[in-house]
């Protein structure tokens, strides 16, 4: 608990644009990506849902990488290596 009042002292408020779109559906611009991408969720995420996770993955034509129990700020938990492990294998 003394880890997230630390973290908490670090936040600010999200950006305008940033919030305007969360309230998008994801879209057809995502077709214009002709890289790879990763995309890594976990079940614990308060911001995102699976099944958003899931469109964002479906969106960018790959399968999600789906790890448990993990906040959505993945490299503040304190399991964050896990998150790094999968980062790591991608490459």
């Amino acid at each position: 608990m003394k880890q997230v009042e630390e973290y908490c002292t670090y936040l600010q408020p999200e950006s305008a644009k940033a919030l305007e779109e969360l309230y998008h559906p994801i879209s057809e611009c995502y077709d214009n990506v002709n890289i790879p991408v990763s995309v890594i969720g976990s079940s614990n995420d308060w911001i995102f849902a699976d099944r958003e996770q899931q469109l964002v993955a479906a969106a960018y034509r790959t399968k999600p990488i789906m790890l448990k129990n993990l906040c959505h700020d993945m490299m503040l938990d304190p399991e964050w290596e896990k998150a790094a492990a999968v980062i790591l294998e991608c490459f």
